[in-house]
């Protein structure tokens, strides 16, 4: 199977062309501070080259050092992750030593996580030891870092544009109803004290009542936490031997993880089933997919985690360790997470090719990006992260993109909303990014700068936190949730990889009856959409030589998500019953697949995925589509098929 969307699906994306050169849109008083900004970045020392721009702002505001133009560009501070205790969340990549990591905590730093394999440290450090620890010869750059955000919404954000906006959907879940409806018709599918809605609106419980119940297969889950696995367990939410074997560090967790481990068990409740933490970092959530098919052999793994800095064009160190266990034969599953799609007008990105907007003698040697009518996109509501990449290959780019957020009059930049780190070849990734803890105001004016000599790329602009943007654009679907696991590098992948978008379990206002598909049964209006363009392979290849660019078709394209699952379920754990959002879908998904591969052990990656994705529901756009890419699993229909 090649991971290529039909032509038609791709004529669905909308992407920005080449615009004419057009007046500057923007008011001086704005341009002089971005002016005054960028001429800081150029004045950097080598050692503060090292560094991302928020740490920058961070240490001259902490010296009182700050820019006339720009007085409150020493507000950046509050956009970091902070801890009274031990310091700012920093990202260092160095060739990891005994004395480094000993290094950060005379410092009186703390270590959260470090692999040397990966050349990488998490770590809180105090801000005065930032610039001591960048000019040892053993780092080559330290970032600020944000937590990362799983896919689990709750009952209020579930419920919120639905009565801002009047979405159609389910305004008021019927909490477990599924239980009554079991106890009326006699069939003793109980799982514990709670059972997911979705066991019947999946047709799980048709396919247990055959005797198929997951036995022999071994499940694996992550995300932040799972400190509900005792109580689970004494309630028969969870079996005797379920195991936490890696748990959150720099914690506390929500424990979702528990909630998902349930719905699986729900469904699959033959399964051998573990958790791991994907909160600690980029590479230890990579670590900890390998830990669990390594180690712990799990044949299905699953997880709802996202992190701000994954790269949009090119397989990160989280998308590679996906690659990993897929090639030695695993299904894994990620949700595509809850950040909205260009369907219901909720997407929160933007994808397009750069096209220069046109110069100003007041901000010399940079150009404006130009979005097709106007020098900037807009944010429509309050959100924290904005961030910017471009298809240059990680750890490597020589073009430089600025990425700023103004006020909505466009005349002054905010507190916390300027990027500036420099991208000048090796050790440098192609990624901006901006933060304010209070949020940055609906209105507020996104704008991009590339330097001059910077060359046009593919650009991909997102709202971290799933807010829609003004200008928009299909695309929201990208990291490893859009991995297409081995596929790429290996032909004979003998593993394959699993996006899945959400759909609320009684979305066709039946209660508690299997999905019928169609138009009855659509995805929730913040599930994120695809299709995904990648540029490069793993180890940054270009998969298109020369040609990295939306508009001459460059790369492929992913056909991102794969599946659709139920949302809005109930649960045992505490503070997710309802529990909505790709991390329940995505845990329906898993469950599934693990009813299928018990129905038949010896089924390859490629036969799963044919029985799962040739038996889904349609229910967006006829045959695969970017919204809910082959339909709605079900189990009955995909473990008929690994049978025949």
């Amino acid at each position: 199977m090649k991971p290529v969307l039909a032509s038609a699906i791709w004529a669905g994306l909308l992407l920005a062309g080449p615009a004419a050169a057009q007046d500057i849109d923007i008011s001086d008083s704005a341009l002089q501070q971005i002016a005054a900004i960028l001429h800081e970045k150029e004045s950097r020392t080598s050692l503060q080259q090292k560094l991302s721009s928020s740490l920058v702002y961070a240490i001259n505001a902490s010296r009182s050092v700050s820019l006339a133009a720009v007085p409150d560009l020493g507000a950046a501070p509050s956009g970091l992750s902070m801890d009274a205790q031990s310091g700012i969340l920093v990202t260092i990549k160095a060739t990891v030593s005994a004395d480094l990591l000993n290094s950060i905590q005379q410092a009186g730093g703390r270590v959260v996580y470090s692999s040397a394999a990966l050349g990488a440290i998490r770590a809180r450090v105090p801000l005065s030891a930032v610039e001591t620890l960048a000019g040892r010869a053993d780092v080559a750059s330290i970032k600020s870092a944000l937590p990362p955000r799983h896919s689990g919404v709750s009952l209020a954000d579930y419920l919120g544009p639905r009565l801002a906006k009047k979405v159609a959907g389910p305004a008021k879940p019927q909490l477990n109803v599924v239980q009554r409806i079991l106890g009326k018709v006699g069939l003793p599918f109980f799982i514990g004290n709670t059972t997911t809605q979705g066991l019947i609106t999946h047709g799980a419980n048709t396919v247990q009542a055959g005797g198929v119940r997951g036995n022999g297969i071994r499940v694996g889950v992550l995300s932040d936490s799972a400190e509900s696995i005792p109580l689970l367990i004494g309630t028969g939410d969870l079996p005797p031997d379920a195991l936490n074997v890696a748990d959150i560090i720099d914690g506390p967790g929500s424990s979702q993880g528990s909630a998902m481990m349930e719905i699986v068990y729900d469904l699959a409740p033959g399964v051998q089933i573990f958790f791991a933490s994907a909160f600690n970092s980029p590479e230890s959530f990579a670590d900890n997919i390998r830990l669990l098919r390594n180690t712990y052999h799990c044949d299905i793994i699953v997880d709802n985690v996202s992190y701000s800095d994954e790269p949009a064009f090119q397989d990160g160190v989280i998308a590679q360790a996906v690659n990993d266990v897929t090639a030695s034969g695993a299904l894994y599953f990620s949700a595509t997470g809850n950040a909205g799609n260009l369907t219901n007008g909720t997407a929160s990105v933007w994808e397009g090719d750069f096209s220069p907007g046109g110069t100003s003698a007041l901000l010399p040697g940079y150009t404006l990006h130009s979005f097709g009518s106007q020098s900037f996109n807009r944010l429509l509501t309050t959100t924290g992260v904005v961030n910017l990449s471009w298809s240059d290959p990680l750890g490597n780019s020589t073009n430089d993109y600025d990425l700023f957020v103004l006020n909505s009059a466009g005349t002054a930049v905010l507190p916390g909303g300027s990027s500036t780190t420099i991208q000048n070849g090796a050790g440098s990734d192609p990624f901006e990014e901006v933060f304010s803890s209070s949020g940055f105001p609906a209105n507020a004016r996104i704008v991009i700068a590339a330097k001059a000599g910077t060359q046009p790329r593919a650009l991909h602009l997102n709202n971290f936190f799933g807010e829609p943007l003004q200008l928009k654009t299909t695309g929201r679907t990208h990291g490893h949730s859009a991995s297409a696991g081995c596929v790429l590098s290996n032909a004979a992948c003998p593993g394959r990889a699993f996006g899945v978008a959400a759909v609320a379990w009684n979305s066709a206002r039946g209660f508690t009856r299997p999905f019928v598909g169609g138009a009855s049964n659509p995805t929730e209006p913040f599930s994120s959409d695809g299709p995904r363009r990648m540029f490069y392979k793993a180890d940054g290849t270009p998969i298109t030589a020369g040609n990295v660019l939306f508009g001459t078709n460059g790369g492929i394209v992913l056909a991102k998500p794969d599946l659709a699952a139920a949302d809005g379920v109930a649960t045992r754990t505490p503070g997710f019953s309802p529990f909505f959002g790709a991390s329940a879908a995505v845990s329906h998904a898993a469950g599934v697949a693990a009813l299928v591969k018990s129905a038949n052990p010896a089924a390859t990656g490629q036969q799963i995925f044919n029985a799962l994705t040739s038996t889904a529901l349609d229910i967006r756009a006829p045959g695969i589509d970017r919204d809910s890419g082959y339909g709605i699993v079900m189990a009955p229909a995909a473990v008929n098929a690994i049978l025949h």
